[in-house]
């Protein structure tokens, strides 16, 4: 099929047999318009994922696993949005002709930028809700107006994206022409 198909995926998620299977799979059948995006923040549902089921052993990487599944690999910043369009602009210039999928392994850390939230456990699960958001309002000295117009559109993508799956693209797309959403902050073009 024409087009890129683009699986963005957690590290904690690679502890299900299925996505191994898939990735043998994709490999198997040449599928190089198939690009992985892994967020690698070391944290999944019950702890820290070195603790639960670790992609890491020793010299039996995360990167070595998905090599040996005959995908191109990178392990990058997955801050660094530079960095990831420089390897997704790449994979489109280079790689459509080798008939491999590619696989961004992006570390990154859970709730960066906000110090309450960074690596910790309770924010894999828990809203930020509007007195939490009122806290950290305080904190960035944005200006009241900004602030409000980033609270509702961030209500609004959560509220898209939990109770209507189809419309999520719709609103991405809108805040996406309007805001460039980093970490913890959207900040206007």
């Amino acid at each position: 099929e024409d087009g890129t198909i683009y699986c963005i995926m957690s590290d904690g998620e690679l502890n299900e047999g299925t996505t191994w299977e898939a990735s043998l799979l994709a490999n198997h059948l040449g599928l190089d318009n198939l690009v992985i995006i892994i967020d690698k923040n070391g944290w999944q549902a019950m702890g820290k994922t070195e603790e639960v089921i670790s992609m890491d052993i020793g010299y039996n990487t995360l990167k070595d696993k998905l090599l040996s599944f005959g995908y191109y690999t990178y392990q990058i910043d997955g801050h660094d949005y530079e960095e990831i369009e420089k390897h997704l602009k790449f994979r489109s210039t280079q790689f459509s002709s080798l008939k491999r999928p590619l696989a961004l392994i992006c570390d990154t850390v859970k709730g960066k930028g906000v110090s309450w939230m960074e690596n910790h456990l309770l924010y894999h699960y828990k809203h930020v809700d509007k007195e939490t958001y009122d806290i950290e309002f305080k904190i960035t000295g944005l200006s009241k107006e900004r602030y409000d117009e980033i609270f509702e559109i961030v209500s609004e993508l959560k509220n898209s994206t939990l109770s209507v799956p189809e419309k999520e693209i719709v609103v991405t797309e809108t805040a996406k022409s309007k805001f460039k959403i980093h970490d913890t902050a959207i900040q206007k073009r």
